[in-house]
């Protein structure tokens, strides 16, 4: 922007300057104004001068002859002055021309719209048009993926405690293929510590299973958060914990009003809220499903 206007200031103080010389131009060589001034004053001390009225009332040929050539140093000073101010004016002008850019610098006020117009064949005007549109295209995407790339990492380390359903092992001495293994049915226990997530080693060391047995959910996440805090670790939300305890395998069911953990029992701690009622034994219970049948 600031280019345009500087090479628009330019091309018209540029306009202006070459109307005013070719104005000067065409008077041709007027003498200086000072001068004519001076012959229009000596002929004002003729005799002619005052029997002519100052020549508004010219009567004889030769006093008409005397007021003629008054009134053309009368022209000829007009001329002159004319001269002078126009003079003073391309004076000016070229100072200004001296405070802008030149106008190599000025040349081009978008050159890099014009670069690409010409290297495209479409106008300048056109190609402009496009670069703002990429631009607002470029924010619109920005605005878009933000949230994707600031969060994409959010949980990251919750992910890396997860172990892929299968595990592949290789025997290297012998060429035959390898030997998968479920992990359903291998013990939890070949992991190491540092590959289980907190809620499992939480489950490990203070949650057993037992049919017949539950656990109220609220009780079992404030034995988490004190097994938490005793380990100077940070808890995880409830909502995160039901889900990561879920993924082990328990099924949660609602039973008198309040969630609980079924086939599981604490194996410290207060026993108040784990609850053996042959109600809910395995035999009568085997699922949450059923366990809605029952109760209806």
């Amino acid at each position: 922007g600031a280019r345009a206007i500087n090479a628009e200031s330019y091309q018209e103080l540029r306009t202006d300057l070459a109307r005013s010389r070719e104005r000067l131009t065409k008077m041709g060589d007027p003498r200086p104004a000072g001068t004519v001034q001076g012959d229009i004053d000596a002929l004002k001390q003729n005799s002619r001068w005052a029997s002519s009225a100052e020549c508004t009332n010219a009567t004889v040929q030769q006093s008409m002859s005397y007021c003629e050539s008054y009134h053309k140093l009368r022209s000829e000073l007009a001329v002159s002055a004319e001269a002078d101010k126009l003079e003073a004016h391309i004076s000016g002008v070229n100072l200004k021309l001296g405070k802008v850019p030149t106008e190599a610098a000025v040349k081009d006020a978008d050159p890099q719209s014009q670069l690409l117009a010409q290297l495209s064949g479409l106008s300048t005007e056109e190609v402009q048009t496009g670069l703002t549109v990429l631009i607002a295209f470029l924010v619109e995407l920005g605005a878009s993926t933000g949230f994707y790339v600031a969060f994409s990492f959010w949980g990251i380390q919750d992910r890396l405690h997860h172990i892929p359903a299968r595990v592949v092992t290789a025997v290297a001495a012998s060429p035959p293929p390898p030997v998968i293994i479920d992990q359903e049915a291998a013990p939890r226990e070949i992991l190491p510590e540092s590959l289980k997530s907190d809620v499992e080693l939480f489950f490990g060391e203070r949650v057993g299973k037992e049919d017949g047995s539950s656990i109220m959910a609220l009780t079992l996440y404030d034995d988490y958060c004190a097994w938490c805090e005793a380990r100077k670790r940070q808890p995880l939300a409830q909502p995160i914990f039901n889900r990561q305890f879920s993924d082990l395998g328990i099924q949660k069911a609602k039973i008198a009003g309040r969630m609980r953990w079924l086939g599981v029992r604490m194996l410290f701690g207060d026993e108040e809220e784990t609850s053996s009622n042959p109600m809910f034994a395995s035999d009568n219970l085997r699922t949450p499903r059923s366990l809605m049948l029952a109760r209806g």
